[in-house]
């Protein structure tokens, strides 16, 4: 990328990276939620919510209720959850934050599955923690 900056024919810059994953999503029909809505669909309590985060990540800090999903192994992890979940069922998924992709993996993992009523919290863990919301550690 620095590079970039010495070209005499620099590479012309295609996308705006801080709405890159929320342009994806909506690109897929996914709903996308601020930190107001998610704390909404989190004291609802009727959703599902995965955190796609490694799961070192995950342990030092997470959503309340939260369950573990990493992307890297999406197809090993969802077999623990498999059983709870119908293709109609409301899952919110989120990662680190706004430019992190990993929730946007995920919900492309659960759209390929047949999943349809996904929510993709763009804000992400750091979006909760900055607003000072309560969290949660260990597994």
């Amino acid at each position: 990328m620095l590079v970039n900056l010495v070209r005499p024919d620099p590479i012309p810059w295609r996308e705006d990276w801080s709405h890159r994953v929320e342009t994806k999503a909506r690109a897929l029909g996914l709903r996308v939620a601020d930190l107001a809505q998610a704390r909404a669909i989190l004291d609802e309590g009727m959703y599902f919510i995965f955190d796609a985060r490694a799961p070192g990540v995950y342990e030092e800090g997470h959503l309340p209720g939260a369950l573990s999903l990493p992307s890297e192994s999406f197809e090993e992890s969802i077999g623990q959850y498999i059983d709870m979940l119908i293709p109609e069922q409301e899952i919110m998924v989120y990662c680190s934050g706004l430019a992190c992709d990993e929730s946007l993996r995920v919900c492309e993992a659960f759209l390929a599955q047949g999943y349809t009523n996904l929510v993709l919290f763009t804000g992400g863990y750091e979006a909760w923690q900055v607003d000072g919301l309560p969290t949660e550690v260990g597994p």
